[in-house]
């Protein structure tokens, strides 16, 4: 059973319009049980979760530096954020701790999947972390939209969404031959996962099949090296996204 797990997505979609924030809210609320009880203009989210209010309330903020809040103040809980941006890609991280259980990890990995979808994910993972597994594993999901556009996306995690920019750039064939389990995207792109049933494994098969499958991808030039905290450095084939936001998603 992991000690936490992580969701991040990120996407062009505009997460101050009204139209990009009904499909965030869309996917939070499309989940039996792991619907948001709060939320706030920051991750305190002190507020009891209202959707028009949050509607209303963040898409007249007039500058970029809010990252309003969501959370789920009753098991399983979790604490969420994203950026509220109109320019340049903005991303979501939801992060379920202690309180979270086996039979809750399929409804996790499926909001993963609601986000990804409403958002059309340019990239997006969801991690989980065991607090004693490899260090190098546990640490490799940590990204901003910031940072994948500086140096290119983390290694690969148990589930993986490639937008159709990463999956032109790495090639759909070094993708398909690379071991993992794949499924064709409705915006143009992939999901990969490690294994079948990610939600069932343990760290040690996370681990040793994401080191498997890099050694299939790493070729590509296109992962970063986040090896070196304060020094990352880009995939030598790194381009990054054109970060036109999406006011509208259709």
């Amino acid at each position: 059973m992991p000690d936490r797990v992580e969701i991040t997505v990120i996407t062009k979609s505009s997460l101050r319009s009204c139209f990009g924030l009904e499909h965030l809210l869309n996917a939070f609320e499309s989940i039996k049980d792991l619907t948001p009880t709060h939320w706030g203009a920051d991750e305190r989210a002190r507020n009891p979760y209202d959707r028009s209010e949050l509607l209303a309330t963040v898409s007249a903020f007039k500058s970029d530096f809010y990252m309003p809040g969501l959370q789920r103040r009753q098991a399983p809980r979790y604490k969420a954020y994203f950026s509220a941006r109109n320019q340049g890609l903005n991303y979501v991280n939801v992060e379920f701790g202690s309180s979270i259980h086996n039979k809750d990890l399929p409804r996790v990995f499926a909001l993963g999947n609601a986000i990804a979808a409403q958002l059309k994910a340019e990239f997006g993972v969801v991690h989980l972390v065991w607090y004693e597994g490899s260090q190098d594993y546990c640490a490799s999901g940590k990204i901003t939209a910031s940072e994948l556009q500086k140096y290119g996306p983390v290694p690969v995690c148990a589930r993986t969404w490639f937008g159709s920019h990463l999956v032109q750039l790495i090639g759909s064939d070094r993708l398909s031959h690379s071991g993992s389990i794949i499924q064709n995207t409705p915006w143009g792109g992939i999901q990969l996962d490690l294994v079948e049933h990610p939600w069932e494994s343990d760290v040690e098969m996370l681990s040793s099949r994401q080191l498997e499958l890099m050694k299939q991808l790493q070729p590509s030039g296109v992962f970063g090296d986040y090896t070196q905290i304060l020094n990352y450095k880009p995939g030598p084939n790194w381009i990054p996204i054109l970060d036109k936001v999406v006011t509208q998603v259709g």
